[in-house]
């Protein structure tokens, strides 16, 4: 899987699709995530979400901020889960999806 999700990577710089970028970046993230690699995770995550912003690709910039709070989590850094989840939630309720807002703090509770 990583091998094909970093050609697709390859794909995606060479023909200029940058909303399949960040979705790539975000699949690597969770790849990473997977295998227990949180430092690698954070860094896919970390690249799709200035991608996505780069982009103006909302949703993906929820996704990728819902990624790296869970990873914050998961590496025992609470306040830098919150603030991302914070984001996540902020952005999803600015968009008026109150149930992607909902979804981006349950983890805080």
């Amino acid at each position: 899987a990583d091998a094909i999700l970093h050609e697709a990577l390859g794909i995606a710089d060479a023909l200029s699709t940058p909303y399949q970028r960040s979705h790539i970046l975000h699949s690597l993230a969770a790849l990473q995530q997977a295998r227990e690699d949180m430092p690698g995770a954070e860094e896919f995550a970390r690249d799709a979400l200035q991608a996505a912003r780069d982009n103006a690709q909302s949703y993906i910039v929820i996704n990728a901020l819902q990624a790296l709070g869970a990873i914050a989590l998961r590496m025992g850094r609470p306040e830098d889960a919150r603030e991302r989840f914070d984001e996540a939630a902020s952005l999803a309720n600015d968009l008026g999806d109150l149930q992607t807002a909902a979804r981006m703090l349950a983890p805080l509770s």
